[in-house]
């Protein structure tokens, strides 16, 4: 299973692209899911006129990418030894873990 968060975007700052089916903020605060084709003017427009945040998915890495990322660093020379390594991962683990609770 993926983990995922979501992080709220302003409307104004930017916008999915094409159709997207997502959680969107009013003005009030109250969320809703809706279904917008942001290729459409229209659409667009209203979008913009009753939003202001629409909530972004984001994949969370899994461990073995953390530590595979962390590997490419080390042989870049980004770090020097096993433990730098290791607390690169724990770090990013650490950070993980926060988020999901």
């Amino acid at each position: 299973m993926k983990n995922k968060i979501y992080r709220p975007v302003s409307v104004e700052e930017r916008l999915p692209s094409g159709v997207f089916e997502g959680m969107f903020i009013d003005q009030f605060g109250t969320w809703s899911k809706n279904r917008y084709d942001f290729d459409s003017t229209f659409e667009k427009e209203s979008c913009l006129r009753t939003n202001k945040f629409w909530l972004e998915e984001i994949e969370l890495p899994t461990e073995e990418a953390i530590r595979q990322f962390a590997n490419e660093l080390a042989q870049e020379d980004v770090y020097n030894s096993e433990q730098e390594l290791e607390a690169y991962v724990d770090g990013a683990n650490f950070i993980l873990d926060y988020i999901k609770e």
